[in-house]
């Protein structure tokens, strides 16, 4: 008995072990994947590659990144390109259970001190900035306050 115990935890070990570093992921990111699956994106959507003469932590931004906006309904951010200057041009897409015949949204943005500021419709701020290395969070005013944890995601 003591042996099967043994072997059983052993097995557990392993099974964890081989689990975590598989890349299986976190809740977090399991959110991101189904929210990405919901909010449409053009189908030739390109995100450019890091460019000479753009600072790493404006570069960053660049990418898609996927969330829920405070668990009631999920949004993408695509960020295409950004230059040296900071000036970016993003896709934002949200869920269509919001409405709306303008989604998914083009619009320029501007990366400053760390943060990323759109105007979506050209007036409700929505600003995105790191808290990890892997989670943007987004945040804006419209009927109260709305965050949302986004993480880098393939569409």
């Amino acid at each position: 008995m003591k042996i099967l115990q043994s072997r059983g935890l052993s097995f557990a070990i392993v099974s964890l072990y081989f689990f975590l570093s598989s890349g299986a992921v976190a809740q977090g990111d399991e959110e991101s994947r189904r929210c990405v699956s919901v909010t449409p994106l053009p189908s030739d959507l390109n995100v450019e590659k890091q460019i000479d003469g753009v600072p790493p932590e404006l570069a960053r931004f660049l990418g898609v990144w996927s969330g829920s906006w405070n668990g009631a309904g999920c949004g993408t951010l695509a960020v295409t390109s950004v230059k040296a200057d900071g000036a970016a041009m993003v896709v934002y897409s949200w869920d269509p259970k919001w409405g709306g015949s303008d989604n998914p949204l083009t619009i320029e943005g501007k990366i400053d001190d760390g943060e990323l500021v759109i105007y979506l419709r050209g007036r409700t701020e929505v600003t995105y900035e790191f808290t990890s290395p892997d989670v943007l969070k987004g945040t804006y005013y419209r009927n109260g306050k709305w965050t949302n944890k986004m993480r880098a995601v393939t569409p």
